[in-house]
């Protein structure tokens, strides 16, 4: 983790990387644990990437906030959904859990079905009737070593990707690709061209297997470049971020900004460049 992320090092939030076959379709893994209980209740931030993710939580019972929606006493394995707002985690006494994170449609030939239905939401895996996932909860909470768990999440969804790929999601691993290659600004109309579909069509696709509109993934992936050029607090105004992201104006580039990160970039600036002096005096 770099310094930005030093500030959940008190859970032990780790990063992992999946094996390379599974790559275009799954961001990492991550694990948190932490060997003494929390003194109190500690709620964090989570900004939207696009993607779903799957928890398998054996601590405390944790409570997830989207927009106006809170979720409590989410204990087992459950499915986060996709979000265009960002999500508030809260952690209460024991930190235990491992999760899987997707690339935006990367959950589809392991979830299947309409993604749309768990935007914005939080499920428990029992809504897929795939009782295999409660299986592979109950095989990584047996191993103690983190490489062996890691090994059973490789090799559980390198074998249900053989079983279940779906061509639906080949098409649209490349449109993503290339949304992030022009940074989110590439127009849908465009998209549609090139793709030689109908925009009806393609955004019918296109939200059944990612559960977000084209467009909005375009918003989160402009963001996260503005986000990125911001956290390496070099550069020379926030205008200047506003202009190589591609945003019409400034007031554009604020509202879309604060619409996913829910705080201005200037805030979100002010936020990084203290955690920086923090962890680096």
């Amino acid at each position: 983790m770099n310094n930005m992320n030093r500030h959940l090092d008190f859970i032990g939030l780790k990063m992992h990387k999946p094996r390379k076959e599974l790559e275009p379709y799954v961001q990492c893994y991550w694990s948190t644990y932490r060997e003494k209980n929390l003194k109190a209740p500690v709620t964090r931030k989570i900004i939207s990437d696009g993607g779903m993710g799957i928890v398998f939580n054996y601590g405390g019972a944790l409570t997830i906030k989207i927009g106006s929606e809170v979720i409590g006493d989410l204990c087992g394995c459950f499915i986060t959904g996709p979000t265009i707002n960002a999500t508030y985690l809260t952690l209460q006494e024991s930190v235990d859990a491992i999760g899987i994170r997707f690339c935006p449609s990367g959950a589809y030939p392991f979830i299947q079905g309409d993604m749309d239905r768990y935007r914005n939401t939080v499920l428990p895996l029992s809504v897929i009737d795939e009782p295999v996932w409660v299986t592979l909860m109950q095989k990584l909470q047996k191993e103690s070593l983190m490489e062996n768990k890691l090994g059973l999440l490789d090799n559980f969804l390198i074998e249900a990707l053989s079983r279940n790929k779906i061509g639906l999601t080949d098409w649209l691993l490349k449109v993503i690709k290339t949304m992030w290659l022009h940074n989110g600004s590439m127009r849908i109309d465009e998209l549609c061209t090139n793709m030689n579909m109908s925009k009806r069509q393609f955004e019918r696709k296109f939200k059944k297997a990612v559960g977000l509109l084209p467009k909005q993934i375009s918003r989160i992936i402009r963001v996260d470049k503005s986000r990125a050029l911001i956290r390496s607090l070099d550069f020379r105004s926030l205008t200047d971020i506003g202009c190589e992201c591609e945003y019409f104006d400034q007031a554009h580039f604020i509202k879309e900004f604060r619409e996913i990160v829910e705080a201005t970039p200037r805030g979100y600036f002010q936020e990084k460049k203290k955690m920086s002096v923090f962890y680096n005096s």
